[in-house]
């Protein structure tokens, strides 16, 4: 692939499979968050993704390498926030 279409759907992500309260509860721990977590406290929908995983085949193609897992990519971005 040396080349990308003019439009293109591309993922962006680790390509790891993280579960959304995983990541809610990291975002919660490094931002020293006070408030309450009440996972479990509504009902799921029938639809609900429980674990999210993005497809970065085709940025790997290309000579992408994600660089940063999700807790280091939350702090960088907490970083960045703080710098504004």
């Amino acid at each position: 692939l040396s080349k990308l279409e003019k439009a293109q759907h591309i993922e962006l992500g680790s390509g790891e499979a993280s579960r959304l309260r995983d990541f809610v509860e990291t975002v919660h721990k490094l931002t020293s968050s006070k408030t309450e977590l009440l996972f479990g406290q509504i009902p799921y929908r029938e639809n609900d993704a429980m674990c999210m995983v993005a497809n970065i085949d085709t940025l790997r193609k290309l000579g992408w390498i994600p660089r940063f897992d999700v807790a280091s990519g939350i702090k960088k971005i907490i970083e960045m926030d703080e710098l504004e």
